[in-house]
């Protein structure tokens, strides 16, 4: 029977008092998995008027719960155990101490008044008091230090009395021993303070208690722990000392049972079941629940801001937790091995699930991960056999290592958006169920806003589909894959046997893609080779504008990018390609990488072609008295055309090599889909279209320019 807050629930929403409707929707919202009788019976108490009269009356009888139940069973036919744990549930909602509880034998359970629990307490206070001051002088004492336990009393068997008046706490080594009463003042129990109590079942913690070695309690079975205040308790902090860190096989310690069985706590001399934390708590201290078997609910308040590490790790009772939205820093090995965890509430808010989180609670089967998560830490959910469905949010980047390990039984995996799954980093083992980061790996099949995928469709705007993301996804019938993808991860779809059908690419947008890379930047470059060819041809010695400066400065710059190889340029100048167009890849990052590349090739190509004139076709111009800019548009570019369109050829077919190279990089075009489709894909076929367009291409570059020159030739 799931766990229902009440009480939180009332908090949160103060109108189900009165609203029923409200208040069944509230419920079946929080707690899915909750019995529908219990709902309705909840929903019965508040209709009928006991919640009311539960308000007015804050101390109910044994007579009182009774007729409350006996309206239960008259008018609504509830009765039995069920019916009564709802009433106890709204007693506690509504503030109410209960003083007695109606057990299904109709036999009353009497617990202590106030009063005569305070006078008890009193009593024992007195006796503790009268303890304490007979067994002082069992000890020894070095300042405020207790530094032993004398020898003459190494084999005292019943409860041991720490005395009053000291702050630390050292040696208690006591074989038989198998209680023992702390009071307040100590401040510190120090290294290995009862290592030596085999047989020590029961200890009382005082509030004053700040400092715990993490081997004080080395090999002690301890089974019920008793404190007084669980702000202080909460508070603890847990020491490691040197000589402990020396432990090559580090014995089992802290504050539990040393069985794994587990301990109890008492606060105030009742079993703490529902663990509810005190306001104002900011932090739980790492492993203060550790092997905690008492604690059935967790509820935590706003005020809490951390968990430390394994602070709730083997409480092996534990069944519901609701973390509050403020604990935004979760320790590793929060609920490790929680056996009988059934349902986590994760708030809003918090960012990371943290590894080993809920590794080993093998009974959970409901847990909501908010959108605010964006990482999935390594063995998260390892070996959660009871979880059969999983929803991750849109905003996961990363799931890490085995955080799904032996789910073998998850169906089914939910996503909302096709595009975040693809870009989702999944852990570094591949094809290894116990350390499989993939829920997919055991589930098989994925839902897109509760549809089954069957004929995946991946969105144009994704790039790369990252390795693993659609591993045993036995649920896919077919794909079809965007030319927009660059990459496709490591065994993306390895294991979808059911795959019968994968698009083949479209080749007529790379073909279109290529001719106007080819275009654009072979225009571009045209112009600035042709300019640099003239400087360089008018600034060189003897030129029409002798300039030695200028002619060496751009000598050495074309000099330089005709050095560096393409492959390089391209990342070389990517700063450059995002500052003017806002990107890398695709056509427009393609063009400054291919224009840099390309110029001072072309540069090269006008130049030789100018320099191959007549001089004394040049001397003519100037004795003539033509200007410079005369010279340079009637003669130079016009005297040795043929010449011109032959290097301009050339420039053309090494630009079709170099645009096929930055489809290496996501610029699109038939080199893109050779390395995507024809290397990454294994498609054969498709490279070998590639290569057959490409030498279609060049050839009819070739086959215009020698068409041209053919033309210009006088």
């Amino acid at each position: 029977m799931e766990q229902i807050d009440l009480k939180q629930l009332i908090k949160q929403y103060p109108e189900v008092l009165t609203d029923g409707t409200k208040l069944k929707a509230y419920i079946l919202d929080l707690y899915p998995q909750c019995k529908r009788g219990m709902v309705n019976i909840l929903v019965a108490i508040q209709q009928c008027g006991i919640v009311s009269e539960m308000q007015a009356n804050k101390n109910p009888s044994a007579l009182d719960m009774c007729r409350w139940k006996k309206v239960l069973d008259d008018d609504y036919g509830f009765a039995g155990a069920t019916a009564e744990a709802c009433l106890q549930m709204w007693c506690i909602a509504v503030g109410i101490q209960l003083e007695i509880k109606v057990k299904a034998t109709q036999k009353t359970n009497i617990v202590r008044p106030k009063e005569e629990k305070e006078k008890n307490q009193s009593k024992q206070t007195s006796i503790s008091s009268k303890l304490q001051n007979s067994q002082k002088d069992w000890f020894e004492y070095r300042a405020d230090t207790i530094i032993g336990v004398k020898e003459e009393h190494r084999n005292y068997s019943g409860t041991l009395y720490i005395p009053y008046g000291y702050k630390v706490l050292n040696n208690c080594n006591l074989p038989e021993i198998v209680s023992i009463v702390i009071p307040n003042g100590i401040e510190k129990i120090g290294d290995f303070a009862f290592s030596g109590c085999f047989k020590l079942e029961e200890i009382t913690i005082p509030e004053t208690i700040k400092t715990l070695d993490i081997s004080s309690f080395e090999g002690c079975p301890i089974k019920k722990i008793f404190i007084s205040d669980l702000t202080a308790w909460c508070n603890i902090s847990w020491t490691e000392s040197e000589f402990y860190r020396c432990y090559e096989d580090k014995p089992s310690s802290r504050v539990r049972s040393t069985d794994r069985k587990g301990y109890d706590i008492y606060l105030n001399g009742t079993r703490l079941t529902n663990l509810h934390v005190p306001d104002g708590v900011v932090r739980i201290e790492k492993e203060m629940f550790f092997g905690c078997s008492s604690i059935e609910n967790i509820i935590l308040p706003e005020s809490v801001q951390e968990i430390k590490y394994q602070s709730f790790a083997y409480c092996t009772e534990l069944k519901t937790v609701v973390l509050p939205k403020s604990a935004t820093r979760l320790g590793d090995n929060l609920f490790l091995n929680c056996c009988n965890l059934e349902t986590v509430v994760i708030p809003l808010g918090v960012k990371f699930i943290v590894s080993r989180m809920f590794s080993g609670c093998t009974n959970l089967r409901n847990i909501t991960i908010p959108n605010s998560v964006i990482s999935i830490g390594e063995s998260a959910f390892s070996g959660c056999t009871a979880l059969t469905c999983i929803t991750i949010p849109d905003s996961i980047g990363s799931i890490g290592d085995a955080a799904f390990g032996s789910c073998k039984n998850l169906k089914e995996v939910h996503i909302s958006n096709i595009a975040k799954w693809c870009s989702i980093s999944f852990g570094s083992y591949i094809y290894s169920g116990d350390y499989q980061a993939n829920p997919l790996y055991y589930a098989h099949n994925l839902y897109l806003n509760q549809n089954l995928v069957t004929d995946l469709v991946i969105p144009n705007d994704v790039k790369e589909i990252e390795a693993q993301a659609f591993i045993n996804c036995t649920s896919l019938v077919s794909i079809t894959i965007p030319d927009s993808v660059r990459n496709i991860g490591d065994y993306a779809f390895a294991g979808c046997t059911e795959l019968t059908s994968l698009k083949n690419p479209d080749i007529v947008p790379a073909i279109i893609d290529t001719l106007l890379m080819l275009v654009i930047s072979g225009l571009i470059s045209v112009v600035i080779g042709i300019l640099l060819a003239v400087i360089v041809v008018v600034t060189r010695k003897d030129g029409l504008k002798e300039n030695q400066p200028v002619f060496w400065i751009l000598d050495k710059i074309i000099n330089l990018f005709r050095s560096i190889p393409f492959i390089i340029l391209i990342p070389t100048v990517a700063v450059l390609s995002r500052a003017l167009f806002g990107t890398t890849i695709g056509i427009e990052g393609a063009l400054v990488p291919l224009v840099i590349g390309t110029a001072p090739f072309v540069a090269r190509q006008m130049e030789s072609a100018i320099m191959e004139i007549d001089p004394g076709i040049i001397e003519a111009s100037i004795a003539m008295g033509l200007s410079t800019k005369e010279i340079i548009f009637d003669v130079y570019l016009r005297e040795n055309i043929p010449g011109m369109i032959r290097g301009l050829t050339i420039s053309f077919i090494a630009l079709v090599g170099q645009i096929a190279i930055v489809g290496s990089v996501g610029a699109g075009g038939l080199g893109d889909m050779a390395i995507r489709y024809g290397l990454q894909r294994s498609m054969g076929d498709i490279t070998f279209v590639v290569i057959i367009l490409i030498l279609i291409l060049i050839s009819i570059v070739q086959a215009i320019g020698d068409k041209l020159v053919e033309k210009t030739t006088h």
